[in-house]
């Protein structure tokens, strides 16, 4: 196998492991339904971190690549190439994350007030339970359509 796809290999790597310890460890991206946030999964998460570790192994080495580096150079550009996709990686999931809890403290806003033991589970809960905890905070109110209640 050739080494630029070795480097992909690490970036990938890299993705996977930000998937792991981000929370995202679905397979397929699927989108929250009330507010539209794409969730990325592990498919993004890799996918991204692959291409990271192509984009930086290309600025490091060049055009040429990294086969025409020395061999001790070409394990600290797979090293590089693992940094590179988790951290590219990292700020999909992050900016994904600041969207989910944005949403989520909007959707608190419309609540009342949570008991104690849910406000401390959120505070340490993922981004997504975050935002399915306040979204079922919310009070849901049945339609009086079709009934008797808006009649005089």
């Amino acid at each position: 196998m050739d080494a630029v796809w070795w480097c992909a290999l690490a970036g990938g790597i890299g993705g996977l492991m930000n998937a792991t310890t981000s929370h995202n460890l679905f397979l397929w991206p699927f989108r929250v339904p009330p507010v539209g946030i794409v969730m990325p999964g592990l498919v993004a998460n890799i996918g991204i971190g692959g291409l990271a570790g192509l984009a930086g192994v290309r600025a490091f080495c060049g055009p040429a690549g990294p086969a025409t580096t020395p061999a001790g150079n070409l394990a600290l550009t797979l090293a590089a190439a693992l940094v590179a996709g988790g951290l590219a990686a990292r700020w999909l999931t992050s900016e994904v994350d600041v969207r989910l809890l944005r949403a989520a403290a909007s959707r608190a806003c419309a609540a009342p007030a949570a008991h104690p033991d849910t406000v401390r589970a959120m505070e340490i809960a993922p981004p997504y339970e975050v935002f399915q905890t306040a979204a079922d905070l919310v009070p849901k109110f049945r339609s009086l359509q079709g009934t008797d209640a808006g009649r005089v």
